[in-house]
């Protein structure tokens, strides 16, 4: 595009007219630059900056012609073609889809980060109940030995086994 308020596009290429949603090249070639950006006044503003510093390199929300936003990046230089007219010599490329999934893995992370935390904490709590455990158990082994007692474990299977012996035996 040409620079300045009365500033018009040079050249458009397959790409940009897909991009924006465009019928044709021409329909986008009639249009003013500035009714592609989402804010029509940050032309102004990415115009003024490669005018000054003779290049710009950032991302700017732009809109389709059917009103979609759109965030690219885009990628422009300032040149002067062989009459010494200045233009705009520019690469947008769609970023929309990869700043969305920039923005769920960053949600992903956040919702990750925050389950570790938990963990952390069912870990904290866990260990703390099976050194009470270990503690009271030291204290059942000790008054078991003080009162001269024990325990034991019941196996089921085993009873039934003697219960049945010893009614063979009697019968």
């Amino acid at each position: 595009s040409t620079p300045g308020p009365e500033g018009t596009f040079v050249d458009i290429n397959p790409a940009m007219v897909r991009m924006f949603e465009a019928d044709n090249r021409e329909q986008l070639m009639a249009l003013h630059p500035s009714e592609i950006y989402w804010d029509a006044s940050q032309r102004k503003i990415v115009n003024n900056t490669i005018v000054a510093k003779g290049f710009t390199n950032e991302e700017i929300k732009f809109k389709t012609l059917k009103g979609k936003p759109l965030l690219c990046h885009i990628n422009s230089v300032k040149k002067t073609d062989a009459n010494g007219k200045v233009y705009f010599d520019s690469t947008i490329e769609d970023i929309t889809l990869r700043k969305r999934a920039e923005k769920e893995l960053q949600a992903a992370n956040q919702q990750l980060a925050a389950s570790n935390q938990q963990l952390k904490a069912t870990e904290q709590q866990l260990r703390a109940s099976n050194q009470q455990l270990g503690a009271g158990m030291e204290r059942l082994a000790e008054a078991q030995s003080i009162a001269h007692l024990g325990s034991w474990e019941w196996d089921a299977e085993q009873a039934v086994k003697l219960v049945r012996s010893v009614n063979n035996v009697l019968h």
